[in-house]
C-alpha cells in the first residue's frame, strides 16, 4: 500500500547515488588493455583467414624395370621397395620442393610403394600448403636431382621417374 513520507523529491534525488558506469569498476591500465587486445585478436584472426594457404602437389614416384632390378616386391603383398641403385628410394624417403632461388618451401615423403604389374613399382606423395606465385618450382626425391615446373604443372600432379 501507499504510504506518505515527509520526504521531498528534491531530497530523495539529492540523497541517491548516480549510477556508475560497470566499467568504470575496473583500474584503468585494465580498461585500456583488454580492448586493445581484442583488436589484436580479431586483426590476426582477419589475417590468418585472408593469407593464402598455397596448394596441394599429388604426384608419383616411378621406378621403371623389373622385380629385382628396380625394385623388390614385398611376398605376400603388392607393395615394394627400391633395389640395386635405387634402393635409397622407398617409403619415407624426402620430397622436397623449392624455388628459383634454391630455397626449401615445402616438403612431403614418399608414400608405401606399390607394384605396377611387374612393370616398376610407384610411390605416392602429397605435399600440403606450398607457396603460390614463384616463377617456378623444383622438385627433387631423395638427392635424385631437382626437376623444374610451373605452378599450372605442379597443380595438375607430376609423376617422377628413374630407370628403364
Amino acid at each position: 500500500a501507499l504510504a506518505m513520507t515527509d520526504t521531498t523529491p528534491e531530497e530523495i534525488t539529492n540523497s541517491t547515488p548516480a549510477p556508475s558506469a560497470w566499467w568504470k569498476r575496473f583500474p584503468v591500465w585494465l580498461r585500456i588493455t583488454v580492448p586493445a587486445a581484442v583488436v589484436v585478436i580479431i586483426v590476426l584472426v582477419i589475417v590468418l583467414v585472408a593469407m593464402p594457404r598455397g596448394f596441394t602437389v599429388k604426384g608419383d614416384m616411378l621406378l621403371e624395370g623389373s622385380a629385382g632390378d628396380a625394385y623388390s616386391p614385398q611376398e605376400g603383398t603388392n607393395h615394394c621397395s627400391g633395389a640395386s641403385g635405387y634402393d635409397d628410394i622407398n617409403q619415407g624417403t624426402e620430397v622436397v620442393i623449392s624455388d628459383q632461388g634454391g630455397t626449401t618451401i615445402a616438403i612431403g615423403q614418399l608414400n608405401e610403394g606399390k607394384v605396377l604389374k611387374d612393370t616398376g613399382c610407384v610411390f605416392a606423395f602429397q605435399i600440403s600448403g606450398v607457396p603460390t606465385g614463384k616463377p617456378f618450382y623444383k622438385i627433387e626425391v631423395g638427392h635424385r636431382g631437382e626437376v623444374q615446373y610451373t605452378q599450372a604443372q605442379l597443380q595438375k600432379g607430376v609423376v617422377l621417374s628413374l630407370g628403364s
